[in-house]
């Protein structure tokens, strides 16, 4: 009889599959991986020479991060009637921010394709591992216990435009060959992983989007009790545990790990018995009052400095705006209640209660896609007349 499929062998095999139909947004491995050089390619395309042909002009801020001139991040929540501030880029402090939900902070680490420009902390981030991306959030609900009672938390990305004449444009165009092998590779996925997966190529009231359960999916996920202890006497001494580590009890502290260029801490062991737990379990979080939350996101293929997607086996190069048009993108986390976790739950705008939304545009990526479609439109013309 054949040998039954270990749980690690059927994890790799739904992310490898995983990887090659969403483009990977996905968690990436904390081990070391070979070097990534962005400039890999010995033929390179009149576009990509465009791309790769200047570094953009970057500036210092007051969280030690950077502004790139061609990149925009803001937060979708900011006061409303008040202009929204860039928000800084590889800061070397969180940046705060607040919804009706939550409040914290946060850091967006983007790979750039001169690695000069880095501070030497972020240098060492991001040599030896394949990370273009990561975000970093800690903060609190500002919702009871109660309240969270029964709520699924999704983190992902979507993609819309934020002006409201755009709306009925927010929807990816793909070919009848590409969206039915996505389709099929996606769904293959949710079968293998427990439907942990929801996704939306713009269809009716839902932008175009890939969610996961933020506790499962989070690269590392850490909860900080801020009122109760458990005593564990059986290793000697008095110990004080919290959520994903052991302290000293004379050392103990509240305050949830420190946020910076470094990961979050997690212990590894508790790293994977978190992502293997199925996603109709759902994780309890816990009001401000009682509990304080550190997570973060990380992706290697996702090149946002230049709106490409690399380093996909087999695969080369690719152009973001062939698929996405010049849609901005939004990295969200969002609450929905009821029965929207199934491949056939519908997660529209008016389901969503979001706990954050930085919304990412390229203006390379921008002046790319708006050039390709005037020349497409006088190609169309040529061939009417």
């Amino acid at each position: 009889a054949p040998e039954p499929v270990s749980d690690s062998l059927r994890w790799k095999a739904s992310m490898s599959f995983f990887k090659v139909a969403t483009r990977n947004f996905t968690r990436e491995a904390a081990e070391p991986a070979p070097r990534l050089e962005v400039e890999e390619e010995t033929s390179t395309s009149s576009t990509q020479l465009e791309i790769e042909a200047e570094e953009p002009k970057t500036t210092r801020d007051k969280y030690g991060g950077r502004h790139f001139e061609h990149i925009s991040l803001q937060d979708l929540f900011c006061t409303p009637g008040e202009s929204r501030p860039e928000m800084e880029i590889n800061s070397s402090r969180g940046i705060p921010f607040e919804s009706k939900l939550f409040k914290g902070q946060a850091i967006f680490k983007l790979r750039p394709r001169d690695k000069s420009v880095l501070s030497k902390d972020y240098q060492k981030y991001f040599s030896g591992y394949q990370r273009m991306f990561s975000l970093q959030i800690q903060g609190k609900f500002k919702m009871s216990t109660e309240e969270l009672k029964g709520k699924m938390i999704w983190i992902g990305v979507e993609l819309g435009y934020e002006e409201p004449k755009l709306a009925d444009e927010n929807k990816m165009t793909l070919s009848f060959m590409r969206r039915t092998m996505c389709s099929l590779v996606l769904n293959a996925i949710n079968i293998m992983r427990g439907a942990i997966l929801h996704y939306s190529f713009g269809e009716g009231k839902q932008l175009p989007h890939i969610s996961f359960p933020l506790y499962i999916a989070a690269d590392t996920f850490m909860e900080t009790s801020i009122n109760s202890t458990k005593k564990d006497e059986s290793e000697g001494g008095s110990w004080t545990e919290l959520e994903g580590c052991k302290t000293d009890e004379s050392k103990a502290s509240e305050e949830p790990p420190p946020i910076g260029v470094a990961m979050f801490p997690e212990d590894e062991a508790r790293m994977k018995t978190r992502r293997k737990r199925n996603i109709k379990d759902i994780y309890d979080f816990k009001g401000g009052e009682e509990a304080s939350y550190s997570f973060s996101l990380h992706n290697g293929n996702l090149d946002l400095f230049s709106w490409m997607a690399r380093g996909i086996p087999g695969v080369k190069p690719m152009d973001l705006t062939q698929y996405w048009r010049d849609m901005p993108l939004r990295i969200v986390a969002y609450m929905t209640e009821g029965d929207l976790v199934g491949s056939k739950a519908v997660h529209s705008h008016k389901d969503k209660k979001y706990l954050f939304n930085f919304i990412l545009s390229n203006k390379e990526a921008r002046k790319r896609y708006q050039d390709m479609a005037g020349k497409s439109l006088q190609r169309s013309k040529s061939t009417v007349r």
